[in-house]
């Protein structure tokens, strides 16, 4: 069932890449947003799956979801920074002298 839904994610994400491409309103890179968007859903989705397993409340998992679904695609519209108000790219540390 794992190599199933490892082949349905990508073969989603190739589908999503190719409707990207034909798209006449997006001009950035398909392959690269179609991996975001998945990746973004995989780890929500999976997250749910296992609280649902574990017996939690199904009222808090769905408000939850509903919730980190929305983070994660504001993440993707507006990039790590606008929304968390960390730097994207982390600052590199010489080495120490010797």
């Amino acid at each position: 069932m794992i190599a199933r839904l490892r082949v349905f994610e990508h073969e989603i994400e190739a589908a999503l890449a190719e409707e990207l491409e034909s798209d006449e309103r997006f001009s950035g890179d398909s392959a690269l947003l179609a991996a975001l968007v998945v990746a973004a859903y995989r780890i929500v989705v999976v997250a749910t799956v296992r609280r649902r397993l574990a017996g939690d409340d199904l009222a808090d998992i769905t408000t939850d979801h509903q919730r980190r679904l929305n983070q994660a695609f504001d993440v993707i519209e507006h990039g790590i920074s606008a929304v968390s108000g960390l730097p994207v790219r982390p600052r590199h540390r010489r080495p120490p002298r010797t």
